[in-house]
């Protein structure tokens, strides 16, 4: 792999080949756009250069596939989100002195996120296996789970308002009525 070399906010791009394939396996670039000063990083894996992530400094996240209508079939709502995401449980952690050894460029931060294989007894298509035998998640699968558990849960609070307000008119009734036998005593 080639060392990079210096970038300039002019819109250039650098890539940069790791292992057999004929691919870019990562991108950097930087330019300019809508006057503002963006960054970028792209890591590709798989078949075809297919991206894996991309990251636009300025808050743009992108991860691979296409997200266009024409690119899907057998679209399904998702359904008891809440259920779904009741049943992850999300941790707090180091990354073992062991595992670290063998990658030094890992952090020895505290890191948030999920065990592996707690997650794929949830959600099984978003865990893979990588060569090294370690399992890989795809957390990018938990924001329509999360988008749609929180439309769940507005609906839920919206019918919990409702029943409030009518409770607290059928109150005021009876309150009001109470009155009415108190002052004609």
């Amino acid at each position: 792999m080639r060392p990079l070399r210096s970038l300039q906010p002019s819109g250039t791009c650098e890539s940069l080949r790791a292992g057999r394939s004929s691919e870019p396996s990562h991108t950097v670039c930087a330019g300019r756009a809508n006057g503002a000063l963006r960054a970028g990083l792209t890591l590709r894996a798989g078949g075809a250069g297919r991206a894996v992530l991309s990251v636009v400094a300025g808050g743009t996240l992108r991860t691979g596939g296409a997200g266009d209508r024409r690119t899907k079939s057998d679209i399904f709502g998702i359904d008891n989100a809440t259920d779904v995401l009741r049943r992850l449980r999300p941790v707090r952690y180091f990354y073992s002195d062991s595992f670290r050894a063998s990658r030094p460029s890992y952090p020895v931060t505290e890191q948030f996120g999920f065990i592996a294989q707690e997650f794929q007894q949830v959600l099984p298509d978003s865990v893979v296996q990588r060569d090294d035998g370690l399992l890989q998640l795809n957390v990018s699968s938990l924001v329509p789970y999360t988008v749609r558990g929180v439309q769940e849960l507005i609906t839920r609070v919206d019918e919990q308002e409702a029943v409030i307000e009518d409770q607290q008119r059928q109150i005021d009734e009876l309150k009001a009525m109470m009155q009415q036998l108190l002052d004609q005593q």
